[in-house]
């Protein structure tokens, strides 16, 4: 079973354990919810919009904070991660110009491919900081993503919007002197206008060493701009955490 597959039955019995201790049965939670009984049971739903709102309703009616529907969030964007490949074409392309440490913010849940397992194929001493800020995500990094034996790896509980301390904390493990890639793969649409991500982005490159990598992937309307624009309202009438899309032209300049 793949990371992600992992964390959808993990996430599962959370929703169990969280039902009984609130004192509700299945049937009962699926009455409140407006779901069946099988749903609630299996915590399974193909569509992942409909997903997400189920995961919603099980928040608002067990007072978990939108607990579920952001850790949920997690597992579709590990998700998405893995079927674009970007992530693996990335490292491998920077491993190839011979970048061997990697600085992974937003990681998600762990999936085939990951990054320290694509960097140490190319040199086994390949050292690895992932980033997130989901209690969820860091406990699967730390079961699932162990390095190998001449490399190293690091999980850090941080969040972008912090970047002084998560750079500190990467230094335990990464040497900043020396060529540093640093990864934002479908984090930075997660950061409001108001929250400064060019500024955020400004701040990381300022502590790369001269022929360091900025990688970024993120989500844009260029190319169907009334689609996405509605996509993305529907999304955050029910996410956890809201997106923005932003041009090219934009994130062009965003460093």
């Amino acid at each position: 079973m793949t990371g992600s597959g992992v964390a959808r039955r993990d996430l599962g019995r959370r929703l169990a354990g969280v039902r009984k201790a609130a004192g509700y049965t299945q049937e009962q939670l699926a009455v409140a919810i407006g779901y069946s009984r099988s749903t609630v049971s299996n915590a399974e739903i193909g569509h992942p919009d409909i997903a997400l709102e189920f995961w919603a309703r099980c928040d608002r009616v067990l007072k978990t904070g939108r607990s579920f529907a952001r850790s949920f969030d997690q597992v579709r964007s590990a998700e998405r991660r893995q079927a674009a490949g970007v992530p693996e074409d990335v490292v491998r392309h920077l491993a190839s110009r011979g970048v061997h440490q990697f600085l992974d913010i937003g990681t998600g849940i762990p999936v085939p491919g990951s990054t320290h397992e694509i960097a140490q194929e190319a040199d086994p001493r390949s050292r690895v900081v992932y980033v997130d800020n989901d209690s969820m995500v860091l406990a699967h990094a730390r079961a699932l993503l162990a390095s190998g034996p001449e490399g190293s790896c690091d999980y850090l509980d941080a969040d972008l919007r912090d970047t002084g301390y998560l750079l500190r904390a990467a230094s335990r493990t990464l040497d900043f002197s020396q060529p540093v890639a640093v990864l934002l793969l479908a984090v930075l649409h997660l950061i409001p206008d108001a929250g400064n991500p060019g500024g955020l982005v400004t701040e990381l490159a300022s502590a790369l060493a001269p022929a360091s990598y900025l990688a970024i992937s993120h989500m844009t309307a260029d190319f169907a701009p009334g689609p996405v624009a509605a996509a993305a309202a529907a999304y955050n009438a029910a996410a956890a955490v809201p997106v923005t899309a932003r041009t090219h032209a934009h994130n062009r300049h965003v460093r």
